[in-house]
């Protein structure tokens, strides 16, 4: 129902190259089922927060299947408290593979400016990178420059 695990970023991942996205990305992320209420998801939520640090957007899943980003803000604010989060979510139109090449992925977000990406394997949401893993990235990426 949720993936809380704990990972630390940029941790080697024997399956992967060592300039792949997986050694990049975090596993410790929130999700909510796409047939939850708002009042549910509000519950659950809550429930996996795991220190005083509270995300921004999670990720909205059918099973393991991605289906989209939900704004907390827009979790929290909404008055229907029966609506299904279905409604409410967004979709993640740009996604990474973990073995994608870490200089093909800061190329995107370069050009994207985003701050929550996830990552997409055989269509299951296996891990995401979030603000954090987005600058190691973008550091990464200037220190091999120089």
């Amino acid at each position: 129902m949720s993936s809380i695990q704990l990972c630390a970023a940029h941790q080697a991942t024997a399956a992967f190259d060592g300039d792949a996205i997986a050694q990049y990305m975090r596993t410790d992320f929130i999700t909510l089922p796409e047939h939850f209420s708002v009042h549910e998801a509000r519950e659950l939520f809550v429930s996996q927060l795991a220190s005083d640090e509270i995300p921004g957007q999670v990720f909205v899943v059918a099973g393991k299947k991605l289906r989209g980003s939900l704004s907390i803000k827009k979790l929290l604010q909404e008055s229907d408290t029966a609506q299904s989060i279905r409604y409410l979510m967004d979709s993640c139109l740009f996604r990474v593979r973990p073995d994608d090449p870490r200089p093909q992925v800061v190329a995107e977000l370069a050009e994207r400016g985003l701050d929550l990406v996830p990552v997409v394997e055989k269509g299951e949401l296996v891990g995401c990178l979030m603000e954090k893993e987005i600058a190691h990235l973008l550091e990464d990426d200037v220190t091999e420059d120089a």
